[in-house]
């Protein structure tokens, strides 16, 4: 399933239906769990880079995004203030 990261900075739900659109079976989740449990990544934003490493710190979520890119090499794709985080 993809995930798309709600960080709390954007239009999730535009990335959402552009996908549902598309066919695809995802999700938008600021959970760890189900962020585990992706096998790719949609990481969207709209804002302020610092305001979004600050949420994501807050949600707990950098160490489990690195493992998943770094270690497990799923794929990301980060849109906007995504691709900069």
């Amino acid at each position: 399933m993809i995930i798309i990261i709600d960080h709390k900075l954007g239009n999730f739900f535009s990335v959402y239906s552009a996908c549902k659109y598309l066919g695809y079976d995802c999700k938008v989740s600021s959970s760890k769990e189900e962020i585990k449990e992706a096998t790719k990544l949609i990481l969207p934003g709209v804002g302020h880079f610092s305001e979004g490493m600050r949420n994501l710190r807050e949600l707990d979520l950098i160490e489990t995004l690195n493992k998943k890119v770094c270690d497990e090499k799923i794929k990301i794709l980060g849109i906007c203030l995504g691709c900069q985080l």
